[in-house]
């Protein structure tokens, strides 16, 4: 990396103070996700089925945290090799979708989302994980009201759109 980064300081109009700075290699991150694809799956696509014991089909959406990472570049790039999104907030949600993300393969995780948020990611057929009991309450009165959403939308909603609960089991002290 220092050696990167003595490269770097030679290029002209570079800032020469600079004592650190973040290098992505691409091509172990590619390398990870056909690891990724691989391990879980014979399929090539993100979102594929395996079956466990022989008896249960599971479906699997592989999917990155933009947090761990919110670089749009590379975003697009695990996008273009069929990765799916988890997005932790209204923010990253957004940028999923401007990265090109398809809305079938991003789930929504965020706590405590708000009804604009909800309605936001519901009409755009987003994948979205419940965290509390107040949220499915709320994804209730967005799909029960008449002013909100469309009837083809809620019943593309219904059928399309999947909504995950997120349990967290208390375990241990704590």
């Amino acid at each position: 990396a220092s050696s990167a980064l003595q490269q770097l300081q030679k290029i002209e109009g570079m800032i020469t103070d600079v004592n650190s700075f973040v290098m992505y290699d691409l091509d172990a991150l590619l390398v990870c996700v056909s690891n990724v694809f691989t391990g879980f799956s014979t399929s090539s696509s993100s979102s594929s089925s395996s079956s466990i014991c022989g008896e249960l089909e599971v479906e699997f959406l592989h999917s990155y945290a933009i947090k761990s990472g919110p670089v749009s570049f590379i975003l697009q790039l695990l996008i273009d090799h069929g990765v799916g999104m988890e997005a932790a907030s209204y923010g990253e949600l957004v940028q999923a979708l401007r990265c090109g993300c398809p809305a079938e393969k991003i789930v929504y995780d965020a706590p405590c989302k708000d009804m604009k948020e909800l309605i936001y990611a519901l009409k755009h057929g987003v994948r979205v994980n419940v965290n509390s009991f107040n949220e499915l309450d709320k994804i209730q009165s967005i799909m029960e009201a008449k002013d909100i959403l469309s009837c083809i939308e809620k019943e593309r909603i219904l059928r399309q759109v999947g909504v995950g609960v997120r349990i967290n089991p208390l375990v241990g002290a704590g």
